[in-house]
């Protein structure tokens, strides 16, 4: 049996007398990638948020790797997952591999000093992600689509079992999008577990194991397998209001 690397369970949050999400439950194993997906509004970033230990006033329990987001220190929870996010990223003045660098913070000292493990763990995630060309250009020169693989060197420099991202596609334009999935789909092959945020939903049930689904109106999200999610007709309930229709043969909504 595959091990649990993130559980949730019974998990609700809200802001004040406003819930957004509950009662949400799932798990997912080692080397799965799941997406969350739903209409704008819906919470995904809320959801990501406390799944990451980011914000931690919610009631039910999520654990990483069976230890309590609510129960970890900050260096602790960057051992156990790492985080991308959706904002355009700065530090044009670092170049990539000192960018990539930093994701061993939680290994580091006082002074950030790395040693022979570090290099190699930053030289390992740069060629995983295939910059290690670039390592000496710098961050501001890139074009978005580099910049997003940098982001995600830098996480997988972390060498974490449970990788976060939220909107990795946001600012791309299609042909990273799509490179940015593969990769993605790549690395969960190897052994990362991936949890993502997503507007771009088509791209995502193409890479996906696991698909949780936000309902607003029932402030309730429903997880499944990609599969299980298509056949169940949810994704066309949810963006219904968008006049949209998912298309299991084209494997997009229309």
């Amino acid at each position: 049996m595959s091990k649990k690397v993130l559980e949730v369970e019974g998990v609700s949050i809200g802001y004040g007398e406003r819930t957004v999400l509950e009662n949400v439950n799932f798990s997912l194993s080692a080397g799965s990638l799941a997406v969350i997906i739903g209409p704008n509004g819906s919470g995904k970033s809320t959801l990501l948020r406390a799944l990451t230990g980011e914000n931690k006033g919610f009631t039910g329990n999520v654990l990483l790797s069976g230890e309590s987001v609510k129960e970890l220190s900050q260096r602790n929870l960057a051992r156990l997952r790492a985080v991308v996010a959706t904002e355009r990223n700065g530090g044009g003045a670092l170049t990539v591999e000192e960018t990539v660098s930093i994701g061993r913070f939680p290994y580091t000292g006082l002074l950030g000093t790395l040693g022979t493990e570090d290099k190699e763990a930053v030289r390992l995630a740069m060629a995983n992600v295939g910059i290690a060309d670039f390592a000496n250009r710098f961050l501001g020169e890139l074009s978005d689509g580099e910049r997003q693989k940098v982001m995600i060197a830098r996480a997988l420099a972390q060498e974490t079992p449970l990788m976060f991202l939220d909107e990795p596609t946001s600012f791309l334009d299609v042909a990273a999008r799509i490179e940015t999935m593969r990769m993605l789909r790549r690395l969960a092959d190897a052994g990362k577990t991936i949890l993502l945020s997503t507007h771009d939903s088509a791209a995502a049930l193409a890479v996906a194991d696991t698909v949780l689904v936000l309902i607003p109106e029932e402030r309730s999200v429903i997880c499944g397998s990609k599969q299980e999610i298509i056949a169940s007709g949810v994704l066309d309930r949810v963006f219904a209001h968008a006049g949209l229709r998912f298309d299991e043969s084209a494997g997009d909504f229309r």
